[in-house]
């Protein structure tokens, strides 16, 4: 009967998507590429002053968190936003962004938004009480049907 209830746990846990690991694929389009090489146009014109801080749209900082990944992370970078993206689509470019204003020194007490982080945190909460209610019922289905078949 443990081994029963075992299996019924473990199951629903799975089932749930509590337990998974997540599909890492990087892009094939080279869109990190050309991401970076954009960032990397914004900073040299950053750096020779034909453009000021004041100048740049969110999308440019993106474009120079892009580059400065790169710089980073080389071979990796796509792979690192592809987990990125977890935090979903704006999530990622908003840490782009972030980095971008932070590494260019143009807004160094740059944050990344707390829904970025929050809505990651309140979705697992969810999904782990429902796992954890889920588990108490079936707990509570197997205890009744001990007792009702001890009578």
């Amino acid at each position: 009967m443990k081994r029963l209830n075992l299996f019924i746990i473990a199951g629903a846990l799975v089932l749930s998507g509590f337990i998974s690991t997540p599909q890492v694929s990087a892009q094939t389009d080279n869109h990190t590429a050309r991401e970076e090489a954009e960032g990397e146009i914004i900073w040299q014109k950053l750096q020779s002053k034909e453009i000021m801080c004041e100048d740049l749209s969110d999308e440019d900082f993106g474009a120079l968190g892009e580059y400065y990944m790169g710089q980073m992370l080389e071979d990796s970078h796509e792979t690192m936003n592809e987990m990125m993206r977890m935090h979903g689509e704006e999530g990622e470019e908003q840490i782009h962004v972030v980095m971008g204003k932070r590494l260019s020194g143009c807004d160094t007490s740059a944050t990344v938004p707390d829904s970025v982080w929050l809505g990651e945190v309140s979705s697992w909460l969810i999904t782990l009480t429902w796992i954890v209610w889920l588990a108490v019922g079936i707990l509570a289905a197997i205890w009744l049907l001990k007792q009702i078949t001890k009578k």
